[in-house]
């Protein structure tokens, strides 16, 4: 995976030269983002600054393969996706959160919206979907979730299981 470019300010300093926010060492993860994402500071609607494209670096971690049926091409896959992007709005002051677990923050926090196209269909998630989601002091955002797509591949029955199946699927923003 190719390194996240970062950009580092002064203790104290925000992207628009606002006082970043400091916050109580005994202070909840929840408590902190309910500050950071209130709504005079914060639009989740609208794409971090940057000074051109947001730049997400995402990654796969592929948990299963397998064929149900033998008769089809039809695979069915589990994995993890993994995006890393910088949010300069979440950032906050230094203090004992090294980062902050967002997860139940999800629907208040920009995430890039990714298309998964050429597979076959969804399957129901098993678990939530939404396994991560971190913000870290600099603004990084890591957000990991779990998909579980079934793919329509190309192959050879005539010869299975001797074929080699192809099964690809695009993701796009």
């Amino acid at each position: 995976m190719d390194p996240v470019d970062l950009e580092f300010l002064e203790p104290g300093q925000s992207h628009e030269g606002q006082k970043l926010p400091t916050f109580a060492e005994t202070q909840s993860d929840k408590r902190i983002l309910d500050q950071i994402l209130s709504k005079e500071r914060y639009d989740s609607r609208i794409i971090p600054p940057s000074t051109g494209p947001v730049v997400v670096n995402v990654s796969v971690l592929l948990l299963s393969l397998a064929s149900p049926d033998e008769s089809s091409l039809n695979y069915e896959v589990e994995f993890l996706m993994r995006q890393i992007w910088l949010d300069p709005r979440l950032r906050y002051e230094d203090g004992p959160h090294p980062f902050l677990n967002a997860l139940h923050h999800h629907d208040e926090i920009w995430v890039p919206d990714m298309y998964f196209i050429k597979h076959g269909d969804f399957k129901e998630p098993s678990a939530p979907p939404h396994i991560a989601l971190r913000v870290y002091r600099n603004g990084t955002v890591l957000y990991i979730l779990r998909r579980h797509l079934i793919l329509s591949c190309e192959g050879n029955l005539e010869i299975f299981p001797f074929d080699d199946p192809v099964c690809s699927f695009s993701v796009e923003s």
